[in-house]
């Protein structure tokens, strides 16, 4: 909504499985708006509770909480840029978490890489209205940063000109250029809708 509310838009049928997709992955990446506003542990479904598994963080300039609910946990890792106060980092590590700079500003490409080089090689990304513009925006010059997109779609309107939208950023300026999919699938989860679409297939 207008004023920031988002509990709970979709059911809990919707969001356990959004908890499955995300316990089959080796990370998952969130940014700095959901960590604040939710204050959320990102937990992985008990059949996958015991795996190894990376949560990241993405806060270019460190304005998260360290006592936030996630920073407990000894596998994440706090992504941020060159613009964060050097205070901030420094009190990221007296409180223990796992910190990287990614220069001057935290692209998806050196990320992945980054990720790539630790041995994950499945990436969920459950990203607010920003972090999903930051990501969008880059995958539309590189669709290999892209393989699938899940949308899970509540029978609720909300309406407003200052609600959030999931995507948010410059978006494209030519329906042309929409980002499209080899294949898409839609079904019912509970009372909402469920939106998959494939854009790259190995």
């Amino acid at each position: 909504t207008a004023d920031g509310d988002s509990k709970w838009i979709t059911s809990e049928l919707a969001r356990k499985n959004a908890r499955l997709l995300r316990s089959q992955c080796d990370a998952v990446i969130v940014g700095a708006g959901t960590i604040n506003a939710d204050n959320t542990e990102l937990r992985l479904v008990p059949k996958y509770g015991k795996k190894k598994f990376l949560r990241v963080v993405v806060d270019g300039r460190l304005r998260s909480n360290p006592t936030s609910k996630i920073f407990s946990d000894p596998n994440c890792l706090l992504a941020y840029s060159d613009l964060a106060p050097k205070s901030s980092v420094a009190r990221f590590k007296r409180a223990g978490v796992e910190v990287k700079s990614f220069g001057k500003s935290i692209s998806f490409k050196k990320l992945l890489k980054f990720l790539a080089g630790e041995g994950i090689q499945s990436v969920f990304i459950e990203g607010g209205s920003n972090l999903n513009a930051s990501f969008f925006d880059e995958a539309l010059g590189n669709e290999l940063l892209l393989d699938r997109v899940v949308f899970y779609i509540a029978p609720k309107l909300v309406g407003g000109e200052k609600s959030l939208p999931v995507i948010g950023g410059r978006g494209v300026s030519k329906i042309k250029d929409s980002l499209t999919f080899l294949e898409s699938k839609f079904g019912s989860i509970g009372d909402d809708i469920k939106f998959e679409g494939v854009k790259n297939f190995y």
